[in-house]
C-alpha cells in the first residue's frame, strides 16, 4: 500500500472555506454591514458570542526576496554544526531580523480593521480575533513564527486583538505524535475573557469538523491545554523528519 506523502498535502484553510464555516458557529461576512466608504473592514462578526474576527494568510511570498532568501541559506548553514537548542535560538534571532517587519504589518493591519469596524457597527465590548493561516510559508519551524506572532502582539498597540489562532494549511509533524498534524493554536491576551476562549474552542471543533467533511476522516484528532511546538517540524516527504517516541506510559 503506497503511503500518503503529507508534504504534497494540503488543508482547505482559505477564505471561502471560511466563509462557508463560520456559519456553524453563528458567524457572518462582515462585508455587506458596512456600506460607507474608506472603513478598514474585518471579515467576520459571530454576534452572540461577541467577536470580530479577521483572517489573514500568510503564502509563500509575504516575505520572500532574494535578500531573505539569501540571510536564511546562511542561518540553515550555520546551524547544522550547533545542538538542536542553539540551532533553535539563532534561528529564532533570524527570524526574528527578516520577518518581524512583514508580520507586524499584517498584524497592525487587522487590528486596525478589528478596531474600525467595532466603531462602525457600535459593537461595545466585542473581543477582537485575529485568525493566521499559514498557507504555505515552510521556511522556519512552526514554534518559531508562531512566537514571533506572539512576541510581536504582546506589545501595547495591537489592543483591539484579544486573541489569535495560528492555523497551518500544511502538514507538520511532533516526535509524540504518529500522525501528520494541521494545527489550530490559539493564544491569548490577558484581558481576554473565558468566555472568548470557550468560543475558540468550540470554533477549533468545528472548523476541524468541516475539514473532515471535505477531505475525509483524520486518522487522530487531539486537544491539549498545553503543547509544545519546540520539537515541531513541517513535514518534508514520506518519511520523517524525527522518530516516534510514543508518550511515557503507552
Amino acid at each position: 500500500m503506497e503511503e500518503n506523502d503529507y508534504s504534497k498535502l494540503k488543508g482547505v484553510a482559505e477564505e471561502k472555506h471560511f466563509d462557508q464555516c463560520i456559519g456553524r458557529v453563528g458567524g457572518e461576512r462582515i462585508d455587506n454591514l458596512i456600506t460607507r466608504m474608506g472603513v478598514k473592514k474585518a471579515d467576520y462578526l459571530f454576534r452572540d458570542a461577541g467577536v470580530v474576527a479577521e483572517l489573514k494568510v500568510l503564502e509563500t511570498e509575504f516575505a520572500q526576496s532574494a535578500e531573505a532568501e539569501k540571510k536564511f541559506a546562511i542561518i540553515r548553514e550555520r546551524c547544522a554544526d550547533l545542538s538542536e537548542e542553539d540551532a533553535t535560538r539563532l534561528m529564532f534571532r533570524g527570524a526574528v531580523d527578516i520577518l518581524r517587519a512583514p508580520l507586524q504589518r499584517i498584524v497592525k493591519k487587522a487590528n486596525t480593521q478589528i478596531r474600525e469596524t467595532k466603531q462602525e457597527l457600535g459593537l461595545t465590548g466585542f473581543e477582537g480575533v485575529l485568525l493566521c493561516v499559514n498557507d504555505n510559508y515552510k521556511g522556519i519551524p512552526p514554534a518559531i513564527i508562531e512566537a514571533l506572532i506572539s512576541d510581536i502582539l504582546t506589545g501595547t498597540n495591537f489592543r483591539s486583538i484579544r486573541a489569535y489562532v495560528y492555523i497551518t494549511n500544511h502538514y507538520i509533524e511532533l516526535p509524540d505524535s504518529p500522525d501528520a498534524l494541521l494545527l489550530w493554536r490559539p493564544r491569548y491576551a490577558p484581558l481576554a475573557s473565558d468566555n472568548l476562549q470557550k468560543f475558540i474552542n468550540d470554533f477549533g471543533r468545528a472548523w476541524h469538523d468541516y475539514t473532515e467533511a471535505q477531505l475525509g476522516p483524520f486518522t487522530s484528532r487531539t486537544e491539549q491545554d498545553q503543547l509544545d511546538l519546540l520539537p515541531a517540524s513541517v513535514v518534508t516527504g514520506v518519511r520523517r523528519n524525527q522518530r516516534y517516541e510514543p508518550p511515557a506510559g503507552q
